[in-house]
This record gives C-alpha cells, structure tokens and sequence, in this order.
C-alpha cells in the first residue's frame, strides 16, 4: 500500500480536508492530516529555494488548520498509509493533551546615524558599498537582538524563524494565558525604537511556530512480547493491571528505569490499538525530548 507523509494531528475532529493537496484519518476526536502524494521512489537532493518553498507552504497549510483545533505538527519525513495512521491514532490517544530590504535605505541611515555601527560611515571621506553593507548588518544584529531582550522577560519559550532582506527579525513567541497585556506594551516599547521605520506584524493567537513537534517510532510484535514479558504481564491486562505492573518493577528495579516506562507506554497503548505492530508517539521540542530523556508518556 502506498505511504503518505504525515503532516499533524488535528484534535476537535472529525475534519475533512483543507485542500486536494491533503487527506484526512479520523479516529475518535483525532485526525491525522496527510499529504495526497505518494512516497517518491528515489529521494534526490532538495535545493535551499525548494527546501524554503517546502517549509513555507507547510507554514501556510499549519495556519490554515489552527482554526479547526489544537495542531501538533509532525516532523518532516514521516510515512504512514492510512491505515498505519489510524492505528497510531488509537495507540497514541492522549497526544494533543500534551502538547499552541528596508534596512538598506537613507532613512536607515539617517535614523541610526549616531549608532556606532552607522557614525563611522559618516565620518570617513568615503563609503563603500561592501562597508555600508556590513554596518547595516551589524546594526541588523544587534537590534534584533535587543528586542529579544526585551521579549525574554515576557515570553515563556521563543522560536527564531527565518528572516529575509526585508525584515530585522522573525519570532514565534510562547506566552502565559494572562501575558497578552505584558506582551502590547512588550510590542509598543519595540515600535518606539523607530515609530515611523518599523512595521511590525503579528500572527495569532497561535504562533505560526510549533513549540511541539511529532515523531513516530515503530514498535514490532517481538517489541510487543518482550515488553510483557518484562512487566510479567498478559497480553490484553486492563489498565489498572499494567500501572501496578509498572510501580511494582520501578520500585525494584536497582537502576535505569527508562526501559520500564517504555515497555508500560508498549502494553498499553497496545490494549488500546488491538495491533500487532504500530508508532508509538514522541513530543520534540527544539529537536529534545519532553520529559522523560528517552521517551514522554503521550500514549
């Protein structure tokens, strides 16, 4: 059967399709978002402008599904037939609870001219071009860099994306339910910098950005087994059954304790899919693990 790549899970479903470029798996109140196009056979080396081009109308497609619920983005490169979905949204249930060139021109010059980046332009008898360019990028830097420190305080996670010529910075900033009057007055003490220079724009109140990102791991039917043998346990135990299989080989184990939770997250989320082999979910962040080192309990 052909593999699509996974692109999120969606919560709040049902849902149907945002456009014919994607399909829908619905289970339950979960629904995995996948592309219509088929795994390509060969896998030939990607440009930066088709990598950008990728990366910004997958952007586009994650804005357009924020209306519809909590979007838990998925990282880049999983392949699942719609089946293999299905089954990894019944065996990964509870996986949304845990996870929402202007610079270059004389008005630049003329406002930042008693910077220290910019004032020595203005004293030397001439001007090169290359030098004007390594002034506005320097002045570039650290202005982005102070509105990232005047971000800091307020935010609780920060994301910076990609910029191009005509912007000095690009965030996706994370913050406390009750944080939004903190973050205007955060917003207007960065618009007096340059009142009449800057635009500044906002996306929300989800950030285009993802602060949790999807992976998926295969779990074979050896895995399956050998993860009951482990907690002593049959296959099919009630839920109850496995959580005090659990505390008891935690509490008795005499060292690492990772592989224990690991094989508890295998039973169960086995008991609730019915399969003999299916991904079990991992929550990124910034490319880490949450929680647990190894592995988080999103089953």
């Amino acid at each position: 059967m052909k593999t699509h790549e996974l692109i999120c899970i969606v919560d709040n479903g049902p849902h149907t399709p945002p456009d014919d470029q994607t399909q829908c798996v619905n289970v339950g109140p979960y629904t995995a978002i996948l592309s219509t196009a088929s795994r390509p056979l060969e896998s030939l080396p990607m440009s930066r402008a088709e990598a950008m081009r990728q990366a910004a109308a997958r952007q586009a497609l994650f804005e357009r599904l924020l209306p519809m619920g909590t979007v838990v983005a998925a990282k880049p490169q999983l392949w699942l037939t719609p089946d293999q979905a299905a089954t990894c949204l019944r065996a990964n249930a509870g996986v949304q609870d845990e996870a929402c060139a202007w610079l270059r021109n004389a008005q630049v010059l003329d406002r930042f001219r008693d910077t220290p980046e910019i004032s020595p332009l203005f004293a030397a008898e001439t001007t090169t071009p290359d030098a004007l360019e390594r002034a506005i990028s320097r002045l570039r830097n650290r202005l982005g860099a102070h509105i990232r420190q005047l971000l800091d305080p307020v935010v609780t996670d920060i994301i910076a994306l990609p910029v191009t010529d005509d912007m000095l910075c690009n965030f996706a900033v994370l913050i406390p339910a009750k944080a939004e009057a903190e973050l205007d007055r955060c917003v207007e003490a960065i618009d007096a910098i340059w009142s009449d220079g800057f635009r500044i724009r906002q996306i929300g109140p989800s950030a285009a950005g993802s602060f949790a990102l999807l992976d998926l791991a295969w779990v074979t039917a050896d895995e399956i087994k050998a993860a009951h043998r482990l907690l002593s346990l049959d296959p099919g135990a009630p839920q109850d059954v496995v959580q005090s299989a659990r505390r008891r080989a935690l509490m008795t184990s005499q060292g690492e304790t990772s592989h224990i939770k690991h094989a508890a997250r295998i039973v169960d989320s086995t008991r609730q899919s019915g399969a003999d082999g299916f991904h079990l979910a991992t929550l990124l962040s910034e490319d880490q693990g949450l929680g647990d080192a190894t592995w988080t309990a999103v089953a």
